[in-house]
């Protein structure tokens, strides 16, 4: 079952570019999940497809003293979405580096939610924009 089309009521969509979103919903309207097991470490390195419109909405959860380091590039022509849900158990590190380039009238965006669940616990988000033309860009976290 796909999840409901968001509307810009709702706070973590309210930038968003609904209109091109429309035609995709299905593909990307679940999140992916990702388990880091306790003491794991993880380094990725998200770079976006050709596609005009693209989205990523992934949701991660670090056991104790898990590591995660993300850099996740966000440069749709038309729209793009990194959407990251993640929770940190006891010890446990997150970081993301999201640079967004966006030209003409693109829309570009990050919107996070890191919960720290356990004691000492750390995330660290940099995000930059760069946009010309009309171009749009948003984070929310």
């Amino acid at each position: 079952m796909t999840a409901p089309f968001p509307s810009h009521r709702q706070e973590e969509w309210r930038y968003a570019d609904l209109a091109a979103l429309k035609p995709v919903w299905e593909q990307f309207a679940e999140p992916v999940s990702l388990m880091v097991a306790a003491g794991e470490e993880i380094e990725q390195i998200w770079l976006q497809a050709a596609d005009d419109v693209q989205m990523r909405r992934i949701h991660i959860a670090l056991g104790e003293g898990a590591k995660v380091r993300i850099f996740a590039l966000n440069t749709a022509a038309i729209y793009g979405r990194i959407e990251l849900n993640g929770s940190l158990q006891e010890c446990a590190g997150f970081e993301l580096f999201g640079p967004t380039l966006g030209t003409g009238l693109s829309t570009n965006e990050i919107v996070t939610n890191v919960k720290h669940l356990g004691r000492f616990c750390r995330s660290r988000q940099v995000i930059r924009s760069v946009l010309n033309g009309r171009a749009a860009g948003s984070c929310l976290g």
